[in-house]
């Protein structure tokens, strides 16, 4: 993806994410802090998928944890 620049009315438009995967998808954390062990990874995402636009991001992880998907290391 090419980089470009961002005028200032759309700033606020540019979304991302903090719940960051390692590699292998072995591990997920938030902010990068691999602080779980990933048991579905399919599922977290589907999980993800459904429910960005509803939760926090920090809400999405705790039900990752409460769904079974991840498991807090």
């Amino acid at each position: 993806m090419a980089r470009e620049m961002i005028n200032d009315m759309d700033i606020e438009n540019v979304v991302g994410g903090s719940i960051v995967f390692s590699t292998d998808h072995t591990t997920c954390g938030l902010n990068c802090n691999n602080q779980c062990k990933v048991n579905d990874f399919d599922g977290a995402l589907q999980f993800i998928k459904d429910n960005y636009n509803t939760m926090s991001e920090r809400d999405i992880m705790r039900n990752l944890v409460a769904q079974g998907y991840i498991t807090r290391l």
